[in-house]
């Protein structure tokens, strides 16, 4: 069984669609899923679509916060609440294109703890501004010089676990965007089977992301992980 939840604050005008679009993909392969809207204490109406969505379709389950938890907190949350065998999070706009889930699970299944997919495999397919692509690779270069690590996209917003990781993903102390970042990082460190493949990535021009304000923040929080890293040591 596949668990696959979005986390949802103020997603109210691509949640719909984007939950269709993402169930009718899951029907078309035959997967025995469930959806896991993680409403993130929305203000725009995003809940009460959610709770509509759930209504029509017994797999889509709504699990609801008055208060913001964060993005790494609404989906720690909604993972330990999931009955999956592969665990996946993907973004509410669906950047990532459904395309690629079939590998994601296949990967699972064949004994990768983490599958993850990367912007910057020279294959992978992008469309997005050239001010979030430099954004984000200065962001993974800053990580590779900070960690060593070898993976190459730690914000893609699309990744798949298997159960067995559960303890690790619920373990990490971000509540916000750099919740993965951690979360992969940690992984890393116990040596669990991660892979990384190209990905087809069209970004939603609903993106309510400020660039400027959250690269800082992101950055920031990079610097802080690596301080907080050297301290378990």
């Amino acid at each position: 069984m596949i668990s696959i939840v979005i986390p949802a604050y103020n997603q109210a005008d691509v949640l719909e669609k984007s939950v269709k679009k993402l169930a009718d993909f899951l029907n078309k392969y035959k997967y025995k899923y469930e959806i896991l809207i993680a409403e993130d204490g929305s203000t725009d109406g995003t809940y009460e679509i959610a709770s509509r969505l759930a209504a029509r379709n017994p797999r889509i389950k709504v699990l609801h916060s008055d208060e913001r938890r964060g993005k790494g907190g609404a989906i720690k949350h909604a993972f330990s609440k999931s009955k999956g065998d592969v665990l996946i999070f993907t973004d509410a706009d669906l950047s990532a294109q459904m395309s690629s889930l079939p590998k994601f699970v296949e990967k699972i299944e064949h004994g990768y703890d983490i599958c993850i997919g990367s912007r910057f495999i020279p294959s992978s397919r992008i469309e997005r501004s050239f001010s979030r692509n430099l954004a984000s690779r200065v962001y993974n270069l800053l990580a590779k010089i900070l960690f060593n690590t070898k993976i190459n996209d730690l914000q893609c917003g699309c990744k798949a676990f298997k159960k067995e990781t559960l303890p690790i993903l619920l373990s990490v102390k971000d509540n916000g965007w750099t919740w993965d970042t951690e979360v992969l990082l940690l992984a890393e460190k116990r040596k669990l089977k991660i892979c990384q493949f190209p990905i087809t990535w069209i970004q939603s021009k609903k993106s309510k992301v400020n660039l400027f304000k959250e690269s800082f923040a992101f950055f920031v929080n990079l610097i802080k992980l690596r301080y907080d890293f050297s301290r378990r040591k």
